[in-house]
């Protein structure tokens, strides 16, 4: 043990304070019963020496960088003089920044040029911030596009910045046009779909039991689309056959409730599809595998909530989806052709007949 303790309070690292005291700690016995027994034995040396100098060396222990300390500095010196905001020069002349982007507080930074993000959390490689202070000293795109490059070091310090995850720390700087200190995160589909829903269904009442179980029927599964929703998830697992246009007629007192509708492989046809264009407020939509047609597309034009509609399998054309996609532009839209199957061809007899059946092939005379 005393080969460990030597080994640490002897060298460089035994600045910090933790290893000394851990190698102090190991290598009296009365601390620890049997242990420097068994430490006497070069075969416990070599593996705990190396298992404490590798935890040292861990990712833990790298300290990320300080932005306000070590990368500010570098972007105040470099970049905010052409990048920030517009403001009038001795001349009277307006100057604003260059490609609209800002470098003067956290929200101008996240949100990047006029064009794209500049920097990519994480991703040093593709941030085109980095690229663009990195790029040699005549390329014409080098910035700053004025005074001397970016040193090696000021470059290896962004590039570790970014890589790290371009942590602010506490800093935010000039704030954005509504008293933003950051840019808002971007929402996620989910939570855009939950969003929309608890719009929809706001001060709306819960249809009472009674009038949901008629509407069921036997066939139809009714459910709240998320718990406490007035709103009405619809479908008709393992009973699409005996579902046709009649069927959605008992629909008619939901209609109002209706939000997400699931029809696929039913018998559904254009002339169903007027019912399903007074459930105003249906977000999602599925006829897969039914018999609609163009024809029967333009009745849905009127359902401005709706996200999502499946086509797919369905009698339409992608001309009729295109004057669809017109005229809802918030909606997604799952539709793939389905092209005929191409004709069998007869296959080709591999062997070639001698003669006629029944008869013998003449032999060949020898000459």
């Amino acid at each position: 043990m005393m080969y460990m303790h030597s080994l640490f309070t002897s060298s460089k690292l035994a600045k910090n304070t933790w290893i000394r005291r851990t190698a102090l700690f190991c290598s009296h016995s009365n601390r620890w019963p049997g242990m420097s027994t068994m430490l006497r034995s070069n075969a416990y040396r070599l593996p705990l020496t190396l298992g404490v100098m590798a935890l040292f060396f861990t990712p833990a222990f790298a300290q990320k960088l300080d932005f306000e300390k070590q990368v500010l500095p570098i972007l105040k010196k470099n970049c905010v003089d052409c990048h920030k905001a517009a403001y009038k020069d001795k001349s009277g002349l307006l100057r604003e920044p260059g490609s609209g982007l800002r470098l003067d507080g956290r929200y101008w930074i996240e949100k990047g040029s006029d064009h794209e993000k500049v920097i990519l959390p994480g991703n040093a490689a593709k941030s085109p911030l980095l690229r663009r202070i990195t790029l040699d000293a005549d390329d014409p795109e080098i910035m700053p596009a004025e005074g001397d490059p970016l040193s090696k070091k000021e470059q290896r310090l962004l590039r570790k910045w970014i890589s790290e995850g371009a942590e602010f720390g506490s800093w935010v700087g000039v704030k954005g046009p509504k008293g933003e200190t950051r840019l808002p995160a971007p929402e996620s589909p989910k939570a855009k779909r939950i969003l929309l829903l608890e719009k929809l269904g706001k001060g709306m009442d819960k249809l009472p039991g009674p009038t949901i179980e008629k509407a069921r029927g036997k066939t139809a599964q009714i459910n709240p689309v998320q718990a406490g929703s007035p709103l009405l998830r619809v479908q008709y697992i393992a009973n699409e056959a005996s579902v046709s246009d009649a069927t959605l007629k008992h629909l008619a007192p939901l209609r109002r409730h209706i939000t997400h509708l699931n029809l696929a492989k039913t018998k559904i046809t254009d002339r169903g599809l007027a019912a399903v264009g007074q459930m105003r407020k249906l977000t999602r939509l599925n006829l897969n595998k039914t018999q609609v047609t163009d024809r029967g597309l333009f009745q849905l034009s009127a359902l401005d909530e709706l996200r999502y509609l499946n086509l797919h399998g369905t009698k339409v054309t992608t001309e009729g989806v295109a004057r669809l996609r017109r005229l809802l532009p918030k909606t997604k839209i799952n539709y793939q052709r389905i092209l005929p199957k191409p004709a069998e061809q007869p296959q080709k007899n591999r062997h070639k007949k001698r003669g006629a059946p029944g008869t013998k092939a003449k032999k060949r005379r020898k000459v």
